[in-house]
């Protein structure tokens, strides 16, 4: 194929092999969908900071990688990978011009690539993913002029940001998911928690919701935890006090938390603060119900599916209604056909 131009996706990791998809999948369907419908003559490449823990360029989805290898090392070892980082797509210019970068996270790689654009002169999009809207992300006060090109994942995320740092984006735009709906009859887990086991996701109000409901109702739950992190001993600790057993289960690709979730009535996703989160529209799109908080794309989305409380107990009571219901009629979802034509439209906004 004889390219013309290529789009850079600069972005902190990319899946280092076809069956690595536990890894930020937002980015790695986008850059699917961008190569069956972008303009032929246009390359996609991606260039991944942190993840794989490489240097070696591959290919993956028939799509060039090349990582840069920081592997999140400490300061200021890391000012050295920010310069190869850097150097690696001044290289790829020279190879073949740049039409646009479009970076992940208002983040460390945004705060690169605005360096390098500014008198390279090359249109640069910023996606927004997840925390990157709060006043933790010390890299915000990099980003003060209203003129930078950001997209936002949802509409709480959206004034957030407001909230934040006074930035609006020029689009927000949900993530979805591939495949179509999944209607599964058999469900033999009734409480399914996915995500990390860190404070922000409160993993110790799924095992609250569970005490409530063993407590007023008497019952005994089937239940299942996906996650790592630093509070899962913590967390594994506090099920001693349960009469339900608790399965943890951690390092599983996509696909067999898709499998998870067919298997599963409800999702309860407690966390405080969300973009997403790409797993409630999963389990959604595997006929699983969702009780969460009323964060991230939960009013965009506007399921009949997916409820949300503020409250451990009010959670509770529904995921006990849920438990009983039989039927699950499926929404209209975000896909990612679509949510790529989006970005393309973008694309030739600012690079015509």
């Amino acid at each position: 194929m004889k390219y013309n131009k290529q789009i850079i996706l600069f972005t902190p990791s990319f899946l280092a092999n076809e069956n690595d998809t536990i890894v930020v999948p937002p980015i790695y369907l986008l850059a699917k969908e961008l190569k069956k419908q972008t303009d032929p003559s246009i390359k996609i490449t991606v260039v991944s900071l942190h993840y794989p823990f490489t240097n070696k360029p591959y290919s993956v989805f028939n799509i060039d990688i090349h990582p840069i290898g920081a592997a999140n090392c400490s300061y200021p070892k890391r000012l050295v990978y920010w310069f190869k980082a850097v150097r690696k797509i001044k290289a790829l210019d020279q190879q073949l011009p740049i039409k646009m970068i479009h970076s992940f996270w208002l983040s460390e790689c945004a705060f690169l690539v605005e360096r390098f654009v500014l008198w390279r002169k090359i249109p640069h999009l910023i996606s927004l993913m997840g925390q990157d809207a709060l006043p933790s992300n010390n890299f915000l006060k990099h980003f003060k002029k209203p003129h930078y090109n950001l997209t936002t994942v949802c509409s709480f995320q959206t004034g957030q940001l407001a909230k934040t740092n006074g930035l609006s984006p020029m689009a927000t735009i949900n993530w979805g998911v591939e495949i179509p709906f999944q209607q599964i009859q058999y469900k033999n887990i009734d409480i399914l928690s996915v995500g990390s086991f860190i404070p922000l996701k409160r993993n110790d109000q799924v095992i609250e919701i569970i005490k409530y409901l063993e407590s007023k109702f008497n019952l005994v739950f089937n239940v299942v935890m996906v996650g790592s992190g630093p509070l899962i001993n913590e967390v594994k600790a506090s099920t001693k006090a349960l009469k339900s057993e608790v399965l943890f289960l951690s390092n599983l690709s996509n696909e067999q938390v898709f499998d998870l979730m067919r298997k599963s009535k409800v999702l309860v996703h407690p966390s405080e603060y969300e973009a997403g989160p790409m797993v409630a529209v999963e389990a959604l799109n595997n006929s699983c119900f969702v009780v969460s908080k009323p964060v991230g794309m939960f009013s965009d989305i506007n399921s009949p599916n997916w409820i949300a409380f503020n409250s451990v107990t009010e959670m509770a009571e529904q995921v006990n209604l849920l438990l009983d219901k039989k039927e699950f009629t499926p929404g209209s979802l975000p896909n990612f056909r679509t949510i790529g034509g989006k970005f393309i439209k973008l694309y030739s906004q600012l690079s015509p």
